[in-house]
């Protein structure tokens, strides 16, 4: 079940980076790509499962206390596996809630599918099908193996695309069926831009951050909501383990960050475009982006989100964040007094790319940290720990997975499981 990837023995990420550009030529683009970027392009991807040096746990009896998965727009025959798999694991709770993190609607949210026979939404579809089809294509293998329990689903960057009409139609139909819808448009506003569900132990503090991330006023809105519940939560029930829950993670090794090849080159040239390229990139993120917004981890708005949910948690330390966004399985540990562990469970698509290393460039995020440059890059120091990516199917068997979460008084227990599989990929635990 457990592979390492060779890329587990190179014993840095400098080193490796400078072996590989000496294969590659012009020497300046060498230059370039380890002085100024994280020099993605050149480190090659794990393949399935990659385990890190904690032990895992026996199989697990404790009783979940929530269910994770994210991405999962798009109808698929394994999606019943997944559920019927999620359904074995939750079947001693059937109260526990099922959380979606982002991206619960392809193409472009809950418009209806478009007609040509395909299984995703377009906002250029003439004549789309009706959206609550799209909304039983997708959820009929959740409802069928998991019927009481409840779904909350969290709006990630697809879902907004197809706006106002996607929220809108996403909101009533979630309302229909007696589950929770939470975006900008549903549940959340200017107003009240955060919303906490409870579970036995944990207290979940959800935010829309595809709308943070691309509306400055939204999240100057945010910030000091998220930090204000927080602190609410704390008194209320000082013993409750603090969660965020969002669509965008704070930190990631996966494609959203220079995992896949194309993805590394777009983050290789980033300060080139947003520089001498300027003019060009701009024309063209305005033509062809312009609904679409940033959604990697080291553009500006990005790092302007992810920047400010650090200073919250400074303020007010949470125990966990969890997000989807990169179609993967990650355990990511976090060097921040306010926040350890990041946790990115994007796998209810087809896993993408993960990288072990290449991804802090270089160790300049220290650099500019000690220059107080800190709004530049404004990522702390972090590590990948566990990881399950693709797309190699032979490792990482059905290519899908989600996350269980099971809380006492004193542990907070992170299960990965693959969709194919009953035993845990891997076990990872919080105490106090």
């Amino acid at each position: 079940m457990f592979t390492r990837d060779p890329s587990e023995v190179l014993s840095g990420r400098k080193a490796f980076c400078y072996a590989a550009c000496v294969s590659h030529r012009p020497a300046l683009f060498c230059a370039l790509a380890l002085g100024l970027t994280s020099c993605a392009t050149f480190v090659p991807a794990l393949r399935g499962t990659w385990i890190g040096d904690a032990g895992n746990s026996p199989p697990i009896s404790l009783s979940p206390t929530l269910a994770l998965l994210g991405d999962i727009g798009v109808p698929n025959p394994d999606s019943v596996d997944l559920a019927r798999g999620l359904g074995g694991r939750l079947q001693t709770n059937p109260a526990a809630p099922i959380f979606v993190l982002g991206d619960v609607f392809y193409s472009d949210g809950l418009l209806g599918m478009c007609p040509d026979g395909g299984t995703e939404s377009s906002r250029r579809c003439k004549n789309p099908g009706a959206p609550r089809a799209q909304f039983d294509a997708v959820f009929a293998p959740l409802r069928n193996a998991l019927p009481r329990n409840p779904v909350v689903a969290i709006a990630g960057n697809h879902d907004h695309y197809g706006d106002p009409v996607a929220t809108q139609n996403a909101c009533a139909i979630f309302g229909e069926v007696g589950w929770q819808y939470l975006a900008e448009g549903c549940g959340l506003d200017g107003r009240k831009p955060v919303a906490v569900i409870d579970a036995p132990g944990v207290a979940i503090a959800i935010v829309d951050s595809h709308r943070m991330i691309n509306d400055p006023a939204f999240r100057a809105a945010s910030l000091p909501a998220l930090q204000g519940t927080l602190a609410a939560v704390r008194a209320r029930d000082p013993d409750a383990w603090r969660i965020v829950a969002s669509h965008h993670p704070l930190e990631s090794y996966g494609s959203h960050n220079g995992a896949s090849l194309g993805t590394a080159i777009h983050k290789d040239l980033y300060w080139l475009r947003k520089t001498v390229l300027w003019p060009l990139s701009k024309f063209a993120e305005a033509v062809f982006l312009s609904n679409i917004g940033t959604q990697d981890l080291y553009e500006f708005e990005y790092r302007a989100y992810r920047r400010g949910l650090y200073r919250v948690f400074e303020n007010e330390p949470v125990d966990l964040v969890v997000s989807g966004h990169d179609h993967s399985l990650q355990w990511i540990a976090l060097d921040h007094p306010g926040v350890d562990h990041q946790l990115v469970v994007g796998a209810g698509s087809p896993r993408s790319r993960v990288k072990r290393f290449g991804l802090d460039l270089l160790g300049s995020n220290r650099l500019f940290r000690a220059l107080g440059l800190a709004d530049a890059i404004p990522a702390h120091a972090h590590r990948l720990e566990f990881a399950a990516g693709g797309p190699g199917r032979k490792e990482a068997r059905s290519g899908r997975g989600y996350a269980v979460l099971s809380a006492t008084a004193s542990t907070l227990t992170v299960e990965f499981y693959d969709a194919a599989g009953s035993d845990p990929l891997y076990v990872a635990s919080l105490s106090r």
